[in-house]
């Protein structure tokens, strides 16, 4: 890398097709407003405020937090088999696909 590239403050630029500046700080584009507006200008310079005092790292970036999922596996099987008593019937009688869903849920 170039060493006066390290020392560049990235620009202000303008998106086109939704007539929006942008800036990209550490390979992630981030949206200013109306290209041109003093918004945009403002929110322009306090980002690259923000990024040259954190180190020239971007202090909207933080990593992804764990997502817990609301409902766990067995609670989905569960689920469907319950579904699976009232859809898998023939002439009142479980048939033999709930039967073989069954087995294949047993290891899980």
């Amino acid at each position: 890398m170039d060493t006066t590239a390290r020392f560049r403050v990235p620009k202000y630029r303008h998106f086109k097709p939704k007539d929006l500046a942008v800036v990209r700080l550490n390979g992630r584009d981030f949206y200013l407003g109306k290209y041109g507006s003093s918004e945009s200008k403002e929110a322009y310079d306090r980002l690259i405020a923000e990024w040259l005092a954190c180190g020239r790292q971007s202090p909207r970036v933080k990593p992804p937090e764990p997502v817990r999922a609301p409902i766990s596996v067995e609670e989905v099987l569960s689920a469907f088999l319950r579904y699976g008593e009232t859809y898998y019937v023939k002439d009142g009688q479980p048939t033999k696909e709930l039967t073989a869903f069954k087995y294949a849920i047993e290891p899980v």
